[in-house]
């Protein structure tokens, strides 16, 4: 069996990243803003307490490069929650199997009625959302899903618990083309902290998931750690690790980053490390200048004010008009959100802003019609 990330996130070392922050001069930042490229090795200076008086420079810095790489385009898209049903017991999310809620899952033609309504409204990219549970959203459920929806979207992508090689390869038979799994947190000894229970307790399995849907044939590979968990500072060092060791192995793929911050649900989690406004900035800024060609995403877990200010600046996609529970869209089920949703605009209200703004709200972008054209 060959190397995979595990192996080297377990020879990381955590002391000497904070030593390098700590070792950081004013000077380091400014030879590391006059190179024409930055790279990971620069990661850990830049999360030095010195880097707020230099935050406006990576910030011009990030969005030149947006600018450059992606144009003046905005990608919206949507999500579809198919269940809320759960077996894993994550403390801080609203469909931990402690919680006491009204459970379900979307029949077909429940499903249906929710992505044509999404398919009314313009949106070209779906992601399908759902909580781990084998019995009552299985592989083939999946497939049937996908394959009902694959005449509406042109790119259909899943945000469910970890499969296994084979199952990616028959939904990527029946049209999935993106894959979106967060670590959630990539210290192991943290990770098992929050993730006592369930299939998602192992933290193995997940860590190596996105690697086995590139090996089925995905497309599109949405990754990320929740904001709040754990010092944001070393998670998002980790997580560009796992990104560059992904993009040397599988570069035909289009990767996206996404930066959820904890939001209020029924579990009434409290925070462990609250991640400010300037602090998700940072972060954004960072992996734009470390990586040109990586799409970011902002979702509507942010107030407006903030996801108005950050269009373009490292931010290339974001969802819009979001419901984030099952039927949210037409069925007026009572079913508790995962999450409180911050922007509660709708799909015209974001459009609007984005074009007032410079930038022009794009519900189908070029790499989707690449795909099609490598389906045919």
């Amino acid at each position: 069996m060959g190397m995979n990330f595990y192996d080297i996130i377990k020879k990381v070392d955590k002391e000497g990243f904070y030593k390098a922050i700590q070792s950081t001069k004013r000077e380091d930042i400014e030879a590391i803003l006059d190179k024409e490229c930055i790279s990971i090795s620069d990661i850990p200076a830049l999360l030095s307490e010195y880097v707020w008086d230099y935050l406006d420079v990576l910030s011009r810095r990030a969005k030149e490069i947006t600018k450059r790489r992606f144009g003046n385009n905005i990608l919206l898209y949507a999500p579809l929650y198919l269940s809320n049903i759960c077996v894993n017991d994550c403390e801080y999310c609203g469909y931990r199997i402690s919680n006491k809620e009204s459970r379900i899952t979307l029949s077909l033609d429940e499903v249906l009625l929710e992505a044509e309504r999404l398919h009314r409204l313009g949106f070209k990219h779906i992601l399908l959302v759902a909580g781990e549970d084998r019995r009552s959203v299985s592989t083939q459920y999946l497939n049937e899903v996908i394959s009902r929806l694959v005449g509406l979207f042109p790119s259909i992508s899943i945000e469910v618990g970890s499969l296994s090689l084979e199952e990616y390869k028959e939904l990527v038979e029946a049209g999935l083309d993106g894959l979106t799994i967060y670590q959630e947190v990539y210290e192991e000894e943290v990770y098992r902290e929050f993730h006592k229970k369930g299939p998602k307790s192992n933290y193995y399995q997940r860590l190596i998931t996105p690697e086995e849907g590139l090996k089925a044939g995905i497309r599109r590979l949405g990754i990320g750690f929740l904001m709040g968990l754990n010092d944001f500072r070393y998670e998002l060092y980790l997580l560009s690790l796992h990104l560059d060791y992904l993009i040397k192995r599988y570069w035909k793929a289009f990767y996206t980053v996404s930066f959820p911050r904890i939001r209020k649900s029924v579990s009434n989690f409290v925070i462990p490390h609250p991640v400010r406004d300037d602090e998700l900035i940072l972060s954004i800024c960072i992996l734009r200048n470390v990586f040109e060609d990586v799409g970011l995403v902002l979702s509507t877990r942010e107030p407006p004010s903030l996801r108005d200010r950050l269009i373009g600046v490292g931010i290339t996609q974001m969802s819009a008009g979001s419901k984030t529970n099952p039927g949210g869209y037409t069925l007026n089920l009572s079913t508790e959100n995962q999450f409180d949703v911050e922007d509660t605009r709708d799909l015209n209200e974001v459009m609007r802003v984005i074009r007032n703004t410079g930038y022009e709200a794009v519900l189908k972008d070029w790499d989707t019609s690449f795909l099609e054209v490598s389906k045919r």
